[in-house]
């Protein structure tokens, strides 16, 4: 295939003799030998390796040799194996900010500060109080929304222009909204039943 013209393997340290990473981020294991019951030597043949992502997106592999396991980083193999770390630099950062592209090319070394440099430099950078005025903003936008409240006894229905103004009444924003958009299960608030108005 034309995408792997350029692929590059070598072995890994440590696992010489079972598996190999290539520099366009790529783990694959080598053919090995084993005995069947009946004492004749078989061949199990190698295969590239189907990486998992971690909670974050990092892609790793599992490298086993007899009875023990390794999970590793598949950018941390690529860079241990295809870029020059003359300053051991703890870190390897993606240039492109995606984590499932682990080519030789995307990757670098450097420190916990050129990270963020790196990242900050890119408008990649969120500090806490741009979390906090993003939150703000999307509380704001959900409060903006007129909800309408049901009688369940009378049929009656009461409306309201901004989801905050339902306290005036006694009613809890928090459990109206979530009647709203169905979570939890629940149904009713304070005998009303509860819906965005359209």
């Amino acid at each position: 295939m034309k995408k792997y013209e350029m692929e590059k393997w070598v072995s890994i340290k440590g696992y010489e003799k079972f598996y190999e990473v290539s520099n366009l981020g790529r783990v694959r294991s080598l053919d090995r030998p084993w005995k069947n019951w009946r004492g004749d030597i078989c061949v199990k043949p190698g295969k590239v390796l189907k990486p998992q992502p971690n909670s974050k997106g990092y892609l790793r592999v599992e490298l086993k040799v007899r009875k023990t396991v390794k999970r590793i980083f598949v950018h941390r193999l690529v860079a241990e194996h295809f870029l020059d770390n003359l300053e051991s630099l703890p870190v390897v950062n993606h240039k492109d900010f995606n984590p499932k592209n682990n080519r030789a090319e995307n990757l670098e070394w450097t420190d916990m500060k050129g990270n963020m440099r790196y990242s900050w430099k890119h408008g990649r950078f969120v500090t806490a109080k741009n979390k906090f005025l993003q939150t703000l903003e999307r509380i704001k936008e959900k409060n903006k929304r007129s909800v309408i409240g049901t009688d369940l006894t009378t049929g009656e229905e009461i409306k309201f222009h901004f989801l905050n103004d339902v306290k005036k009444f006694g009613f809890s924003p928090s459990c109206v909204c979530n009647i709203c958009k169905q979570k939890r299960g629940r149904i009713q608030h304070l005998g009303y039943t509860w819906r965005y108005a359209e």
